[in-house]
């Protein structure tokens, strides 16, 4: 028979050998917890100097993906990718790829961060395809960046017209509608057209011909159309309280400036009382500010996802007008006889388009996937200028 004691003495062996075990696995698993955490903070382990070193990470991505990555004219890897092992300091980035225009910039990398690159490239030679074959006049995007109002002078067509830009199912249609009809009286097509903030109205101002006593006499009328529906048969002439109707939809914008204002800083509330104009991002995280010498500026509060980033102060290359990229990140710029698009930071300026058209008739695809501008490109088919659309995607 086995001893009781040979019996006990094996029992605490075994106990042993499993506390043993349990503590060995936990070293081995902080271990490598602890090795995890530090190479995702960027520490690598020199082993030349046999020391460990803080180095930082860069992520990039790009739209589209698949661009060529050069780090100081070192090409790395294809986005979206992430760079490691690289060491604090200013980098030159570049990414390229064929059909696109090149992205460059200089890039700071910190220890134990990682810096992203979030990065739009644009056709280098966008497609041009034509979306209105009627003529538009007076073409005006409406504030919420949805839909478009024209005029066609064609005739049976003539009138007021909107085409809405918002993507819709495939069963759905993105024909223009007719909103107004010309009268024997009111040439709707030649109106001046003036939406509401709220994107709902459509303010039409134009002349009416009107004879009395064998007398012809223009008169101003102004009418507030529904945006929403054909407003033949219940026109509603609004001359009589225009100031009224103005001065609402003043306040209404002033306010929601307001309320967008006091979510920044108060440096860019200074540099917005400093200015002539300004004018919110989409997402109203930055600020387009035209200063009194004609110069236009961005106020980034959020120029980096990386933390305790400070907001930047950035100006713009010169141009005719300026006009936000649906994004919030990129600025078009409308110049003469050329349409271009830079980043918020005043770099990587980028050529869209050259040629003729209207640079009061520049508009932005809702989703950033086009532009549309208003040109004739045929002028032996048709003088009146047409909706055109450019390619970004």
């Amino acid at each position: 028979m086995v001893s009781t004691v040979d019996t006990s003495k094996s029992s605490n062996e075994h106990k042993k050998r499993r506390v043993i075990r349990f503590f060995a696995i936990l070293f081995v698993f902080l271990a490598v917890t602890a090795t995890i955490i530090f190479f995702a903070r960027g520490f690598r382990f020199d082993f030349k100097e046999r020391k460990l070193e803080r180095t930082g990470i860069l992520s990039v991505s790009t739209t589209p993906n698949g661009a060529a990555i050069y780090i100081n004219d070192d090409l790395k890897d294809a986005s979206n990718a992430t760079i490691q092992n690289l060491q604090p300091g200013k980098y030159k980035v570049r990414l390229t790829k064929e059909g696109y225009s090149s992205w460059e910039k200089e890039i700071e990398i910190k220890e134990e961060i990682v810096t992203p690159i979030e990065a739009v490239l644009f056709p280098s030679a966008p497609n041009l395809k034509a979306i209105s074959f009627n003529g538009v006049v007076n073409p005006e995007i409406s504030p919420d960046l949805q839909k478009i109002v024209y005029g066609i002078n064609l005739k049976e067509r003539e009138g007021l017209w909107i085409l809405e830009l918002a993507n819709r199912p495939i069963i759905g249609s993105r024909d223009p509608r007719q909103i107004v009809s010309n009268t024997e009286t009111l040439n709707f097509s030649k109106a001046t057209l003036e939406w509401s903030p709220d994107s709902s109205k459509v303010l039409a101002t134009l002349t009416e011909t009107v004879k009395t006593a064998g007398k012809t006499t223009k008169v101003q009328r102004n009418y507030l159309l529904d945006a929403g529906r054909l407003n033949d048969g219940s026109l509603s002439e609004v001359s009589a309280t225009l100031a009224q109707i103005k001065s609402d939809w003043e306040a209404e914008h002033d306010l929601k400036e307001k309320n967008a204002l006091s979510r920044l800083s108060d440096e860019a509330k200074k540099l917005a009382r400093e200015s002539k104009n300004i004018v919110f991002s989409p997402d109203e995280d930055r600020l387009l500010l035209f200063k009194k010498d004609d110069t236009a500026v961005v106020y980034d509060s959020k120029p980096s996802p990386v933390p305790d980033t400070k907001p930047a102060i950035s100006q713009l290359p010169k141009a005719q007008s300026y006009i936000w990229y649906p994004d919030s990140k990129h600025v078009i710029l409308v110049e003469n006889g050329a349409i271009s698009i830079v980043e918020v930071d005043g770099q990587n300026k980028m050529g869209i388009y050259t040629g003729s058209f209207d640079p009061k008739a520049v508009f932005p695809w809702p989703d950033g996937s086009k532009l549309i501008i208003s040109t004739t490109l045929n002028t032996a088919v048709s003088k009146e200028p047409n909706l055109y659309s450019i390619d970004l995607r």
